[in-house]
């Protein structure tokens, strides 16, 4: 059914990183090279390739590095089954995730490592990131939580990507990716993992996540819209039986809401009363520190000076750091 390429080294890796992909030619050597540059040797790297009819297997037949192992599958199945195919082939004490079109700082997978050192009860490790723009990375505002963090997920909170999430490969003999959901996989997916094992936390940035390419998942409003309606009504009981109904019905109202405005933002109007409902919504959203949506709004070259005032503190807070010296460190 699959083509793997690649050899299998007969020592036991510590960490498997699952890469699934799908014609993303011009970015998964990216990533698969932070990974092999990662300063914890002992991983090895199952690239699981969704169907891509660009160039994708021609550069991955020029990957020689005995721990990368290629899997081609036969047709496009999605990122939940790539991801399992992935955790079913991995053979590590951990399994971290990297999306094809991310990429890792050189220690991240070693200062993961070392939380589940220090705790034997923590069964995942999150870290932040940083959010990609074309010449800068922007750090997360947000907190990365630690503990028992079932409350903290249906109440609002989510890793930012699957990209800095490492999980103990035992927990996901019970729990995989849901693949009857459209999307929300990871969320999910998290949700299972709460229920199990504590989360530990890293509060630096050690992955750079490009969450506004076109081609994620996540920006299909419909299907983002469906999924979440989906996971709703499958983890509701769980969290009423918690005593979180409260809070799990306030966060899926508010994220119902933003998919809602997100769509009705999509559909054809004029072009000026687009331009200036975008201009006002983000400008209200931005107020409330929501670091996806400063990395969003930090063109201020629309005119409005309502926009201009609300966004210009902000984006002196989240300007960030200068892509280019980080990327020739990691990759020269």
């Amino acid at each position: 059914m699959n083509a793997a390429r690649g050899s299998v080294t007969s020592a036991l890796p510590l960490v498997s990183v699952v890469i699934p992909t799908y014609n993303r030619e011009d970015l998964v050597g990216r990533a698969l090279k932070s990974v092999l540059r990662q300063t914890c040797r002992e991983l090895e790297v199952i690239v699981v390739d969704d169907g891509s009819t660009d160039a994708t297997p021609r550069i991955m037949a020029g990957v020689a590095d005995p721990r990368v192992r290629y899997e081609v599958l036969e047709g496009n199945y999605g990122g939940a089954h790539a991801r399992n195919v992935g955790i079913e082939l991995a053979r590590g004490e951990y399994v971290a995730f990297l999306d094809s079109d991310d990429y890792w700082l050189p220690d991240k997978l070693d200062k993961q490592l070392a939380v589940f050192r220090e705790d034997e009860a923590v069964g995942v490790v999150c870290t932040s990131v940083y959010f990609g723009l074309p010449t800068r990375l922007v750090p997360s505002a947000e907190p990365v939580y630690s503990g028992e963090v079932f409350g903290r997920l249906v109440s609002g909170w989510c890793p930012a990507t699957t990209s800095c999430v490492a999980v103990r490969r035992d927990l996901l003999s019970e729990c995989r990716f849901d693949e009857t959901l459209p999307g929300f996989h990871d969320y999910e997916l998290w949700l299972g993992l709460a229920l199990r094992t504590r989360f530990g936390a890293l509060a630096e940035p050690l992955v750079v996540f490009e969450w506004n390419r076109s081609d994620r998942i996540t920006s299909n409003v419909d299907r983002r819209l469906a999924s979440l309606l989906m996971v709703e009504a499958k983890w509701r009981s769980e969290a009423v039986r918690r005593g979180l109904g409260d809070s799990f019905d306030a966060h899926f109202a508010r994220w119902r809401r933003l998919l809602l405005q997100k769509r009705l933002m999509a559909a054809p109007r004029p072009p000026a009363w687009r331009e200036r409902a975008a201009v006002f919504g983000e400008a209200r959203r931005l107020s409330l520190s929501r670091p996806k949506l400063v990395a969003l709004g930090v063109r201020l070259t629309v005119g409005d000076r309502a926009y201009a005032a609300a966004v210009r503190p902000l984006a002196e807070r989240f300007k960030g750091i200068p892509r280019a010296p980080l990327e020739a460190r990691i990759f020269a």
